[in-house]
């Protein structure tokens, strides 16, 4: 095939960035740079105190309780079983019937139904990292709380009293109460908005653990010490669980219209955005919000404004492991339709994600189509072949300024993504999506 001189000029010759005009630059710093990733996950005050509980109880119930009767289990047993006795021997009206309602809230009936509620939930709503979450944590606390830390303690029911609730294996911890609260704790984070909505929503699990562990120990079903480390299992692990695997930050639980792809770039992601650009790239914004969200589908872009006598504006594209999920989503469904399609194969990381966007603006620049030219990329979190983390996500931008620099100018121009986009422009494949603004406002 015969290519023109000047197309062939033009692509062999290596393009250099463009620096933005007019604008305030900082010295730029290489990666990795050694320090802690922008977006880091944080476990929080009560996610630490939380943590440092449940493995004070658990090591304090193994060191007490794994020599027998014996010593101080003994004390901690008379103790115990003096409250249970106190409380069965409680005379009142409906006193008894009012303990199995309280001892009934954490039934078998009632942690089933909740936890299959919670999953057919997490499904309709597709939030497969807290599905994932959920169903690691369902087999996790059994293994805990039924397979490693009983047949260590072997503490067994309370003495002297009927047993008037369901009950199975040894007495610590107890495994219904640990269930019930970790199921609480797993609606709250998978389901409950943060703010305001959670923060009661604790408030209520808590008096719900509270009032079920008091009916079961009524009914001497359970010991005081046996739900209070069942309450500290049950409560730390998803706790710890969603807040590094499936952090607000990155996952948001949310019931607001609009897209998915369109992620939140205020708050601890802002912040990060800021820091990237001025750390990596020595641009420092003044203003960072959304723009044609309308028209975007799949990534979340965003209007720049860089700091500068005049100030510029740059456009940017904000891509994170959401992203890479839906488009592995759409191949698989279009592929499940209509058979696997030429040169179509869905990416492995956000890297490849924004070299295809590189490629695809390049593909259209050799064209002649009007493009922007491509200024650079941040990398928020680093990942892939970067500095990959099982437990971190992945977030990069790519940004391009039009060629035209008039601001009375109304020529429009198209940042384009897609997938597939092997060879000459006229094989582009079937998914292309397109953002399109004037210079004027860019």
């Amino acid at each position: 095939m015969d290519v023109s001189a000047d197309r062939s000029a033009r692509t062999s010759a290596p393009r250099r960035q463009p620096t933005p005009a007019e604008t305030l630059q900082l010295p730029r710093r290489r990666r990795p740079t050694g320090e802690a990733p922008p977006l880091p996950y944080h476990l929080q005050t009560s996610g630490v105190r939380w943590l440092i509980a449940g493995l004070v109880l658990v090591a304090a119930t193994v060191v007490v309780f794994a020599r027998g009767m014996r010593g101080l289990a003994v004390d901690v047993t008379v103790v115990d079983d003096a409250v249970v006795r106190w409380l069965v021997g409680l005379q009142a009206p409906g006193l008894v019937g009012g303990w199995r309602a309280l001892a009934a809230i954490s039934s078998w009936w009632v942690i089933n139904g909740l936890l299959v509620g919670l999953l057919v939930a997490l499904l309709v709503l597709r939030r497969f990292r807290h599905l994932i979450v959920v169903l690691i944590l369902a087999q996790l606390l059994t293994l805990v709380a039924q397979a490693w830390v009983p047949p260590i303690a072997q503490r067994p029911r309370p003495f002297g009293v009927v047993i008037g609730a369901s009950w199975g294996g040894w007495a610590m911890p107890s495994l219904q109460i640990t269930l019930f609260a970790a199921l609480l704790v797993a609606i709250l984070y998978a389901m409950v908005p943060e703010g305001r909505w959670r923060n009661s929503g604790e408030w209520v699990a808590a008096g719900l653990v509270a009032l079920t562990a008091l009916g079961r120990i009524a009914l001497g079903a359970d010991a005081p010490t046996d739900v209070l480390v069942a309450a500290a299992i049950g409560v730390t692990l998803p706790l710890v669980a969603f807040r590094l695997f499936a952090p607000n930050e990155v996952f948001p639980v949310a019931y607001r219209r609009g897209r998915a792809a369109h992620l939140d770039v205020s708050g601890p992601r802002g912040v990060a955005i800021r820091r990237g650009l001025e750390d990596q790239l020595g641009l420092v914004v003044e203003e960072l919000k959304p723009f044609g969200l309308a028209g975007s589908a799949g990534s979340t872009p965003l209007r720049i404004t860089v700091k500068g006598d005049p100030p510029t504006y740059l456009f940017g594209k904000l891509y994170a492991r959401s992203h890479l999920r839906a488009d592995r989503w759409y191949k698989l469904g279009r592929e499940l339709l209509y058979g696997r399609l030429e040169d179509e194969k869905p990416f492995n990381t956000v890297r490849r994600l924004v070299q295809q966007e590189d490629y695809a603006l390049r593909v259209c620049r050799d064209a002649g189509l009007p493009s922007p030219a491509p200024f650079g990329f941040v990398e928020l979190t680093p990942s892939g072949s970067t500095c990959w983390s099982p437990s971190s996500s992945t977030a990069r931008w790519s940004w391009a300024r039009p060629r035209s620099t008039s601001r009375s100018s109304t020529t429009a121009w198209a940042s384009c993504a897609g997938s597939g986009m092997r060879g000459w422009p006229t094989v582009m494949s079937s998914r292309l999506t397109c953002w399109s603004a004037t210079a004027a406002c860019c």
